[in-house]
């Protein structure tokens, strides 16, 4: 028989049922076909935790938001434009967290 309830020391820390996984995974799409497709030379995983100009990210966020708000789903990779942008933002970010490239705002 259960009486009351388990001590769980959880306050503070981050809530990941919070996220929206479907989308999130779309995402991880988008970031896998930069991988393989559309390359001068195949990129290795996580090439872009070395850093570039933050403004290439901010710029392909712009021009993917664009396209969707000028009524185009997806772009040449059959993806969403809405991924594509949410990926540019999310190394944007994690440039910014992890203070890699060149902030040239």
């Amino acid at each position: 028989m259960l009486v009351g309830k388990a001590l769980k020391f959880s306050d503070h820390k981050p809530r990941w049922n919070l996220l929206p996984w479907k989308p999130l995974e779309v995402v991880v799409r988008v970031m896998e076909h930069g991988l393989y497709e559309g390359t001068e030379k195949e990129r290795k995983p996580n090439d872009y935790q070395k850093g570039t100009e933050w403004l290439k990210y901010w710029d392909a966020a712009i021009r993917h938001l664009t396209a969707w708000r000028d009524g185009e789903d997806n772009d040449e990779s059959e993806l969403s434009h809405i991924a594509h942008a949410a990926a540019s933002c999310l190394i944007l970010l994690w440039y910014i967290i992890m203070k890699v490239g060149k902030d040239d705002r």
